[in-house]
């Protein structure tokens, strides 16, 4: 028994460069494997959304992180715009992080099931603008349209400069152009910015919003 034993060992370590690589590949699969595969959240069918009507969630990466540590009040890391557009409704935003591999920070429009996908949120909300339909219309078609020019993310935060926009941003700048300040003119100054800034915690501080759906 001792003699096949050290027979075994022998071989393994003669075989090491051969069968370290397969050990590794089967841990790595396994370690996957266990992973939880996210839930794809999906609204509840009473839910009646409009164009114009705001998506925020409590995110899970890095920078969200970075914002919560930044503003102890916020309840939301994030914010986008939902928009009716390819008969369904999606979610109009600028993100960092989010691109396929090898691509830009462009803008992003996803389903709602994906943006509130579990990895990605850990609270989620809509709430509702206290304006006509008409003209929260007009506000997401403002989003869609900065959309499609394949905005980069704004990684200076820079308000004023419409080339390139941060998540509240885009909010702030589709419902400027329909003569409303989404953020009461409430600014975060941040050292090491240069720049005021807009965050997902200004908007909510509007005590006109209406609360559409919540999950925590």
């Amino acid at each position: 028994m001792a003699n096949g034993l050290s027979y075994c060992f022998k071989l393994l370590n003669k075989n090491r460069h051969i069968l370290m690589p397969v050990f590794y590949f089967i841990l790595l699969s396994t370690i996957v494997a266990c992973r939880p595969q996210p839930t794809y959240r999906q609204l509840p069918q009473n839910i009646q959304l409009r164009n114009g009507d705001l998506a925020f969630r409590m995110g899970n990466s890095i920078e969200s992180a970075a914002v919560i540590t930044a503003d102890r009040s916020t309840t939301f890391s994030h914010v986008g715009i939902i928009v009716f557009t390819n008969d369904n409704w999606h979610i109009v935003h600028a993100v960092p992080g989010e691109a396929e591999k090898g691509a830009q920070d462009t803008m992003k429009m996803d389903t709602i099931p994906l943006f509130f996908r579990s990895d990605r949120a850990r609270k989620c909300a809509i709430y509702r603008l206290p304006v006509p339909d008409s003209i929260a219309g007009k506000a997401a078609k403002s989003a869609l349209d900065f959309y499609r020019r394949r905005l980069l993310f704004d990684t200076a935060f820079n308000l004023e400069d419409t080339t390139q926009m941060y998540c509240t941003e885009l909010i702030y700048h589709a419902y400027k152009q329909v003569g409303i300040d989404v953020s009461g003119g409430r600014r975060h100054t941040i050292p090491g910015f240069p720049y005021p800034m807009v965050w997902p915690s200004d908007l909510l501080k509007s005590n006109q919003l209406e609360l559409i759906w919540y999950l925590e």
